[in-house]
């Protein structure tokens, strides 16, 4: 193992902070194979940039470099364990200037290592906003069990939402993976529990993904799976439940993909904002999504639905401001393309000023960078070149919006039948020999495709 990935450093603001004084994060994780003992951590600030004592680390500054130890009781961390440490930022009230860069944990290079292009231009963040701009909905419960490691290095996106997680109708009132009381590993066969909070299904893969500069995002509930709230009514509980379920994989993104059915109660909806506002005090770090429905049909309301957006009131009303609104867009290939842009635009349009009613001190473009779209479509219109042309069109609008996300799904379900877009663009015959059935016959309904469609036409246009 080369030095570089011995241990890994990844540094983020944490919420709460304005330009004049914040506070980052950095959470080291060791991927060494071995016990990391009182390790020399340093790390470059900018050399205007003013820091204070946070917490975590015992350091000193030598221009711009800053250099320590761990505190006594983070000092010992054992293999695929992670420790975190902050240090206070002063700013002049018109910027915060850059997160620090350049790690070294004795000597030895800690930035994580980008297997994937990195953008040729990466906005920067404001602290709580969302940080993976692409992604793939994952279903971490198919056969054979999927590997976001080996997707990441095939497809280039920057993380994933591995679902569903979700508690089981009438029963012990816990979460679990697709709602089992027990997963399989086909890797080596192995049978684990699906209880989330001390699974050690896949762990391995989502610490060896996020070491590598990806990010696991869980998700929870979606049209398969029970919210934990409507089966726990103890608001305590709830929060404890997520917490240890973001301690067991070493997450720091959640994301709920919360039906209308769930939406359109009362004592649900009102368990989760409680227990949410809890989990946001123990994790102040905590990137947080939703994922609720949008139509892009003709005549349908442009937005969200009217219990969506009492729900998204509802959060602003509990003082819980997520980083990410995703949209979930289910379209219909039938229509003409011009109709089809047309309606994907409208709903875009519904859902920033849904979100800006909802979310009034919210600037215009704030709430942009705060919105996603999960593009899971209908028939495409007929022919590659077509829904290719049309998936160009589609994600060229989301970019010059500004989107915080574009994703799609289900990754592990196309890839799972051996089809990469590489494979689809360049396959004899078109899509002719495509088991029926497949999301294949449907190239809009391909997440690979989705995704690195927009990376080969970035490829494209950077090497002529």
């Amino acid at each position: 193992m080369s030095g570089k990935e011995r241990v890994v450093a990844r540094a983020e603001w944490l919420p709460g902070g304005n330009l004049w004084w914040s506070q980052f994060k950095v959470t080291l994780t060791n991927v060494s194979g071995t016990v990391l003992d009182n390790p020399v951590i340093a790390f470059e600030i900018a050399p205007d940039q003013q820091v204070n004592n946070g917490y975590g680390l015992d350091w000193v500054q030598k221009g711009t470099t800053l250099e320590g130890r761990l505190v006594a009781e983070k000092r010992r961390i054992p293999d695929g364990e992670s420790r975190e440490f902050t240090v206070g930022v002063t700013g002049n009230g018109k910027a915060l200037g850059p997160l620090p860069h350049g790690f070294k944990v004795n000597g030895l290079c800690a930035d994580p290592s980008r297997e994937r292009e990195a953008p040729a231009v990466k906005p920067s963040l404001e602290p709580g906003e969302w940080d993976v701009p692409r992604a793939l909905f994952v279903d971490f419960n198919a056969w054979p069990t999927p590997k976001c490691t080996t997707y990441l290095a095939e497809c280039g996106v920057e993380g994933f939402f591995l679902g569903s997680l979700g508690a089981i109708p009438r029963g012990d009132r816990k979460v679990y993976w697709g709602g089992c009381m027990s997963v399989t590993d086909s890797e080596d066969a192995r049978e684990h529990s699906g209880d989330a909070t001390v699974s050690p299904y896949n762990r391995v893969d989502i610490q060896a993904l996020q070491a590598r500069g990806g990010t696991a995002i869980l998700s929870f509930g979606g049209a398969s799976s029970v919210p934990l709230e409507t089966e726990e009514t103890q608001v305590q509980k709830i929060a404890a439940l997520y917490e240890a379920i973001l301690r067991n994989y070493g997450a720091r993104h959640l994301d709920f993909a919360f039906e209308e059915s769930f939406l359109e109660g009362t004592a649900g909806p009102a368990r989760h904002l409680a227990a949410l506002s809890l989990l946001r005090d123990a994790r102040p770090e905590l990137k947080l999504s939703y994922t609720l429905p949008v139509e892009v049909v003709s005549g349908a309301p442009e937005g969200f639905s009217e219990v969506g957006l009492r729900f998204l009131r509802a959060l602003a009303r509990s003082g819980i401001e997520p980083s990410l609104i995703n949209g979930l867009f289910k379209a219909s290939g039938h229509q003409a393309s011009q109709e089809a842009d047309a309606g994907f635009s409208r709903a875009l349009q519904g859902m920033h000023r849904h979100l800006s009613q909802a979310f009034p001190k919210w600037e215009a473009p704030k709430v942009w960078r705060r919105m996603g779209a999960c593009l899971t479509l209908g028939e495409a219109p007929p022919g590659r070149a077509a829904a290719l042309e049309h998936l160009q069109r589609w994600v060229a609008l989301a970019r010059e919006k500004n989107l915080g996300c574009v994703s799609g799904g289900n990754a592990a379900r196309d890839r799972s039948q051996g089809y990469g877009f590489a494979k689809l663009l360049t396959k004899p015959g078109g899509l002719s020999d495509v088991p029926r059935g497949s999301s294949l016959q449907e190239p809009f309904r391909h997440a690979l495709g989705l995704i690195e469609a927009a990376a080969a036409l970035e490829r494209k246009a950077r090497d002529g």
